[in-house]
């Protein structure tokens, strides 16, 4: 039976550190490659309360997991309609509510 000696376990873990090291700049290397990701600047859009719309309207929006304004702007009037508890009443008081702090609602057919 072979024995392992201190310098056998020392060179293992070193060509394993090596190896993990070689793993890790091949990876920066990898990434460095791929072209910077443009990010827009956060913008602090208000909350769902803040838009002072009915306490129904906001009942409607959040019983549908819609809870931000930024999640509120992805969606069409088509696709809010079929949220229950709104209508076209609703649906007129969050255009203006979001007409009144420079947004709109997205024009597609398509839900988020």
């Amino acid at each position: 039976m072979k024995r392992r000696t201190s310098l056998t376990i020392g060179v293992n873990s070193t060509l394993d550190e090596l190896e993990s090291a070689r793993m890790y700049i091949d990876h920066l290397v990898e990434k460095a490659k791929q072209p910077p990701s443009v990010t827009r600047p956060a913008t602090k859009l208000p909350r769902l309360a803040a838009l002072g719309m009915a306490k129904s309207v906001t009942n409607a929006l959040r019983d549908a997991e819609i809870t931000t304004v930024d999640a509120l702007v992805k969606h069409s009037v088509q696709t809010l309609l079929h949220v229950p508890g709104l209508g076209m009443k609703s649906i007129l008081q969050i255009q203006q509510a979001l007409s009144e702090r420079g947004l709109a609602l997205h024009n597609g057919d398509t839900h988020p």
